[in-house]
């Protein structure tokens, strides 16, 4: 009876270490399953021979584009800015040129207005121009801008311009100044942004119901960053001032921001210490207070680029990355509201080797293209292919 009951308990242990087995296999097997792979269209060359350069590009809703930068000036005293619309196969309808004797210009904002003409801010640093371009590629006015303004956000009534005053340019070429403009372009209210030798801000987004900044703050050495995020309200009033305090040995920046859903503030950052050779990035969620929610490392090795708010709680990240023996590359991400990373992409050529990716745009039947820019002897102009999603149940 005694041995019966040993070899009943053996042949217990035996099953419970086979389910053990099984469900520690079965565990493995489901955590090394790969993402769902992000899909990508016909790569589409937009842009002319080489001899000008590309700054930026905005889609059309004719579904073309606007490329914009500068070209080389009749002479060597004189620069020339030069823009050209195309249809939505990259094919050119036509080009526009200005040219500014003994200044350097060049095109770097522009976007597409309700009226179908085209806005083009000019800049003659540390002066410039808001010319405006009718459809047909013909100047249609001209507005002298303030002083070192950069670019401007549409909104119903109006527009947001950001820019530099001139006379801080000890601190950096960095903005400094906010304005809001009426739709006759008449100046509403002006934020100036307090500058100090610690601190930057670089990155500016649209919200409903204002607008974002993002930059850092750092110590005199330029050692150690940490991040800043602020928000304004439509009339000039500080929403709230997000600011971490540097921490020696460490970098945290801001990279780019996204309004989220429910008014949340979406921010992704690159992070690194003194120890780290490519960086980490992350993702923080603040609410419409300021107040952070939460944040999250997403992977190491990577550089951020791009970020976009998409449908269904989820979003588009653009970084680049080098993998091991392997050239810097482009790599998209897709990720939900928690910053789990529900699907991964890497772009075909030429996005695949040395390259970087300048952003994303919208085409108007809903598509979303990635983009870079590309200037040398051959080609100058854009590169960018359709993005295509998986869908994520």
């Amino acid at each position: 009876m005694i041995k019966r009951n040993r070899l009943h308990q053996f042949a217990l242990a035996i099953v419970f270490s086979l389910a053990v087995c099984l469900f520690v296999s079965l565990c493995s097997s489901s955590l090394a399953q790969p993402l769902p792979k992000i899909a990508f269209g016909e790569v589409l060359w937009v842009g002319r021979s080489g001899g000008d350069f590309v700054s930026n590009a905005v889609s059309l809703s004719d579904g073309g584009f606007l490329l914009y930068g500068e070209s080389a000036g009749s002479t060597p005293d004189v620069s020339r800015t030069w823009a050209a619309r195309t249809n939505a196969q990259g094919e050119a309808i036509w080009e526009f040129f200005e040219e500014a004797e003994g200044q350097y210009c060049i095109y770097q904002w522009a976007v597409e207005l309700p009226d179908g003409r085209f806005a083009l801010v000019e800049g003659l640093w540390p002066t410039g121009r808001l010319l405006f371009v009718t459809p047909e590629g013909e100047l249609d006015g001209e507005i002298v801008l303030s002083d070192g303004t950069l670019l401007f956000f549409p909104i119903d009534d109006g527009f947001i311009a950001i820019g530099q005053d001139p006379s801080q340019m000890d601190v950096g070429g960095w903005p400094n100044f906010v304005q809001r403009l009426d739709a006759t372009w008449s100046p509403l209210w002006q934020y100036a942004i307090t500058l100090d030798h610690n601190e930057v801000w670089r990155y500016s987004a649209l919200a409903d119901d204002g607008i974002f900044l993002g930059g850092v703050r750092y110590d005199r050495e330029m050692k150690h960053f940490a991040l800043m995020v602020r928000k304004l309200d439509m009339d000039g009033n500080v929403v709230f001032s997000y600011a971490e305090e540097p921490v020696p040995g460490t970098r945290r920046a801001v990279w780019s921001i996204e309004q989220g859903y429910d008014g949340d503030i979406i921010v992704v950052g690159y992070a690194s210490d003194e120890m780290d050779t490519q960086g980490k990035v992350f993702v923080l969620q603040m609410d419409r207070h300021g107040e952070l929610i939460w944040q999250k490392q997403l992977m190491s090795d990577v550089t951020i680029q791009r970020l976009l708010t998409l449908g269904d709680s989820q979003y588009l990240i653009g970084t680049n990355t080098r993998l091991p023996h392997e050239p810097l590359r482009p790599w998209l991400l897709l990720i939900d509201e928690d910053a789990n990373i529900l699907a991964e992409g890497f772009p075909p050529e030429p996005f695949k080797v040395d390259s970087s990716m300048s952003g994303f745009l919208h085409a108007p039947d809903g598509s979303i293209y990635m983009y870079e820019t590309m200037n040398n002897e051959a080609f100058c102009g854009i590169v960018l292919v359709r993005v295509d999603l998986p869908v994520i149940r």
